[in-house]
């Protein structure tokens, strides 16, 4: 895979794609691309606009069916939009309110105020009673003792709680606010997964974490890596390493710089960096030219391939011959002796 200046990287794919390096079978991969952009879902704010309609009816049944079950904000949690999740339980509560349903609008107040959301911007289209109640629920949370909640997962993984980002890597321990949480965990290269747990009760909560598949992995990369300036870290480039069907995957990049440009290269090996190299350029035919020993010396250095021991290269036993030819030459030199002539006069 090579990345980085377009005029450069041409030359450097053509150049790796003609070249044998030893018996190994080389292909070039593309980068991974965004994916196209989800299509306008408008389902959230549809269901929310439903519940209000339903709530000045005082429809409490289609009031809440509008508004989904705990799967919607599951969703809503595992993708940080924290403001909507709390429309969504904001007028669960006034759905609850209008069908006086006091106790169930008073435990999902409690969800709301365990859960640290605010009350939404369009909270003016309920009633006061609905305010009173999430009120009521917020001041009790803010009394709470905060209690400890221990995470744990088969891999070592981000830790999210009610769609924010904590300061720890599974396994960690945090204090959260007694009640409702939904937490979540997540990786390079891991399949998400989120959970609703309750505390105290539930003073652990564990997770076994399956491995992103390479096409999950290359969303990853993308959304994480892809323009940053962490492109070329060993993180970024053990996730390129997932998202393609092989064992190995060489990462070159290459940059065309003044007066001359220079090309670094990465191996990743099962995943994991297993070697880095570097080589400058003059042009944009030399970076061609340097590409494919700067891919054979990656390869060797991440023990892919074994270094050619020199009785295997054709031109050592050119040399050995020349110069056995050569010490033979010196040797006859030194060792000659001319023949002695005896002359006898009288």
């Amino acid at each position: 895979m090579v990345l980085g200046d377009p005029a450069v990287r041409a030359g450097v794919q053509s150049a790796i794609a003609s070249a044998q390096v030893d018996a190994l079978d080389l292909r070039l991969v593309d980068a991974p691309k965004a994916p196209p952009p989800k299509g306008p879902t408008g389902e959230i704010e549809a269901g929310l606009s439903a519940a209000r309609a339903a709530y000045v009816d005082a429809d409490s049944p289609r009031c809440l069916e509008a508004l989904g079950d705990d799967g919607v904000l599951s969703s809503l949690l595992a993708e940080g939009r924290r403001e909507t999740a709390a429309r969504v339980l904001f007028w669960r509560v006034a759905c609850r309110v209008v069908a006086n349903e006091r106790e169930d609008a008073a435990s999902e107040a409690r969800t709301m105020a365990s859960l640290g959301l605010s009350v939404p911007a369009d909270a003016e289209a309920a009633s006061p009673e609905v305010e009173a109640t999430i009120g009521r629920a917020q001041a009790d949370a803010a009394k709470a003792a905060p209690v400890p909640l221990r995470i744990t997962a088969s891999a070592r993984a981000e830790v999210s709680v009610d769609g924010r980002r904590m300061p720890c890597t599974t396994p960690c321990a945090l204090e959260v606010r007694p009640g409702a949480h939904f937490v979540a965990v997540s990786g390079d290269g891991l399949v998400s997964s989120i959970r609703r747990v309750t505390a105290p009760a539930e003073g652990e909560v564990s997770f076994s974490v399956a491995k992103a598949s390479p096409d999950l992995s290359a969303r990853q990369w993308v959304f994480k890596y892809a323009g940053s300036a962490q492109i070329e870290t060993d993180a970024s480039v053990a996730l390129l390493g997932r998202s393609v069907p092989a064992r190995n995957l060489a990462v070159l990049f290459v940059d065309a710089g003044s007066p001359a440009g220079k090309m670094r290269g990465a191996l990743a090996v099962n995943g994991a960096t297993a070697a880095r190299a570097e080589r400058a350029f003059s042009d944009v035919g030399g970076a061609g030219v340097e590409s494919v020993p700067l891919l054979r010396e990656l390869l060797i250095e991440g023990k892919v391939l074994q270094e050619r021991p020199l009785y295997r290269n054709p031109w050592f036993w050119s040399a050995v011959v020349v110069a056995a030819g050569l010490a033979a030459g010196v040797t006859a030199g030194i060792l000659y002796e001319p023949p002695v002539r005896t002359e006898v006069r009288f």
